[in-house]
């Protein structure tokens, strides 16, 4: 899922539609969180905490553009089908 890598947030938000959580980190930056439970956000890690569940997690930099992101025990099929255009 690095092709998510570079694309703006805008981007991110109008293919997977509103996130269920968005965390602020400690050095500006932002973190958003997809999943189908709630989570709550790790301050050590940097991560969202939690087990079980589908989760993504998006992490945002300062020009507001996805530098880094995460999936956690998501079927590949939903996935794909998330896939940025």
């Amino acid at each position: 899922m690095d092709s998510w890598n570079g694309c703006s947030k805008q981007e991110l938000i109008s293919q997977w539609g509103a996130p269920n959580q968005v965390f602020p980190l400690d050095d500006g930056e932002i973190l958003i969180f997809y999943g189908n439970t709630k989570y709550s956000h790790n301050v050590m890690t940097g991560g969202v905490s939690g087990a079980g569940a589908c989760k993504m997690q998006f992490f945002i930099n300062h020009s507001e553009k996805v530098y880094n992101n995460r999936f956690e025990n998501c079927g590949r099929k939903y996935i794909m089908n998330k896939k940025r255009r």
